[in-house]
C-alpha cells in the first residue's frame, strides 16, 4: 500500500509490503509496478517464511493444598515453547496478590522449555483460587495456569479459664483439669506447658 501514486519530479514515495502467511512455509512473490515512465512493469521479488510459535504450560492447574497463615509453599509450571521461532514472555500477572510468579519476563527458543516458580502466601485463613498468566509473543492473549490453595491456623481455647482447688489438707493433693481446643484449621501443637508456682 498504497497501490496507486502520483510522485512529483524529484519527489519519493514509499510503498508497504506486507507478508502474512496463513501457515508455516516458505512463500515467494513478485511486486508488480506499473507506471507511465519508459521500462513499464518494474518487478520487485519479495520471500518470507511462516513459522510457527507455540504455548504450552505444564501443569494447567495448580493445587497447593493446606499452607500455614502466614507462610509459604512453592509449586512450579514448565512452559514450552512447542513452536519453530523463538518467543519472549513479557510479563506475568496474578489475578490474587496471594499468588506470586518468578521469573517475571523470559525467552525461549523453539523447543526449549522454562520454568516458572508460583508461591502462595495466605494471609489469612480461607480458600483463595486465581490464575497466573503469562503475557507472551505467541498472540496477543495471554495463556496462564488456575491456582488454588486454603489458608489454614491453629486456634487455641482453654476452658475453664480459672480452676479453685479450695482447701487442701497439706502434704496432700487434688486434681482437677481444663480442656484445650483447637478452634482452628490447622493443626494446633502445645509446644510447653509450665506453672508459675511449683505447687501447682
Amino acid at each position: 500500500s498504497p497501490d496507486t501514486a502520483t510522485i512529483a519530479v524529484g519527489a519519493s514515495t514509499k510503498f508497504y509490503i506486507t507478508f502474512a502467511p496463513p501457515d508455516t512455509g516458505s512463500r515467494n512473490a513478485n511486486i508488480v509496478f506499473w507506471h507511465t515512465a519508459p521500462g513499464s512493469p518494474v518487478t520487485v521479488t519479495v520471500s518470507g517464511r511462516g513459522v510457527q510459535a507455540g504455548f504450552l504450560a505444564t501443569p494447567t492447574n495448580i493445587a497447593f493444598g493446606d499452607v500455614t497463615v502466614n507462610q509459604s509453599k512453592r509449586d512450579s509450571v514448565a512452559v514450552t515453547n512447542t513452536g519453530t521461532l523463538v518467543f519472549r514472555v513479557d510479563s506475568t500477572r496474578s489475578s490474587n496478590s496471594r499468588f506470586t510468579v518468578t521469573p517475571d519476563t523470559a525467552t525461549i527458543a523453539a523447543g526449549g522449555s522454562k520454568k516458572f516458580y508460583i508461591t502462595f502466601s495466605p494471609t489469612n485463613s480461607g480458600r483463595a483460587s486465581g490464575r497466573v498468566s503469562v503475557v507472551h509473543s505467541v498472540s496477543i492473549s495471554a495463556d496462564g495456569v488456575s491456582v488454588r490453595g486454603t489458608g489454614v491456623e491453629a486456634g487455641f481455647s482453654v476452658s475453664p479459664g480459672s480452676l479453685n482447688f479450695g482447701n487442701v489438707i497439706a502434704g496432700s493433693s487434688k486434681q482437677d483439669s481444663v480442656t484445650v481446643t483447637n478452634t482452628g484449621t490447622s493443626t494446633l501443637m502445645i509446644t510447653s506447658v509450665t506453672s508459675g508456682n511449683a505447687e501447682f
